[in-house]
């Protein structure tokens, strides 16, 4: 009897002991002022600097966002940038834009080609990949740098590719593009394809076109 009276008594202090602690620490957190903290500067837009590639204002000849596709811009080592945009005059096309400011004309929509369906990368030697519907109703990817477009891949009669699919054609610095496709025998796959010597007989009508 002894020995459960004892046991009742600590119990009880247990318990009351718990509680109060209970009761104080809400009467602390009830009582903590709400305290508003400054960002860091280096997480605020003023600590960046922007630069404007392209626009569609009144004295640009683009239309943005690109083709329907919606070509995502990529961007080297060297800052320069490649994108695909739609034209006031009508088509779209491919370009670059470096750090100077310098405009570069990668491909437009031609007798060769008809439309932009995948954006592309950018290597750091300026080679920009893309794919493209043609005039033929077959489709294609190329390389580029401004001059005569290297064809890689297409679905012609004699490949094995039926259609590429978004979302683009990076490359790296060896020339070497990736790319995803459906195939002619069935099912799908991500290829890796080495530049080759096969130029599209394609001159970049971009000669009338007014500086941006």
């Amino acid at each position: 009897m002894f020995l459960a009276n004892v046991l009742r008594r600590m119990r009880s202090r247990v318990v009351r002991s718990r509680g109060g602690s209970r009761h104080a620490q809400n009467r602390r957190c009830r009582a903590r002022p709400l305290i508003v903290e400054a960002l860091e500067e280096r997480c605020l837009l003023s600590s960046y600097h922007f630069t404007l590639l392209a626009d569609d204002g009144p004295t640009s000849f683009f239309v943005l966002p690109g083709p329907a596709t919606g070509g995502i811009p990529t961007i080297n080592d060297h800052g320069t940038v490649a994108f695909q945009a739609g034209l006031k005059s009508g088509g779209e096309g491919v370009f670059t834009r470096d750090t100077a400011g310098n405009l570069g004309i990668i491909a437009t929509a031609s007798d060769l080609i008809s439309g932009f369906r995948l954006s592309g990368g950018i290597n750091d030697a300026g080679t920009v990949g893309f794919g493209a519907d043609l005039r033929d109703g077959t489709q294609a990817i190329f390389t580029g740098r401004g001059g005569p477009l290297s064809r890689v891949a297409d679905i012609g009669p004699d490949s094995p590719f039926s259609s590429f699919i978004s979302p683009g054609v990076p490359l790296n610095n060896e020339d070497t593009v990736s790319f995803v496709a459906t195939l002619k025998s069935g099912g799908s796959g991500i290829f890796t394809a080495v530049r080759v010597s096969r130029p599209a007989s394609f001159t970049s009508p971009a000669a009338g076109l007014p500086p941006f």
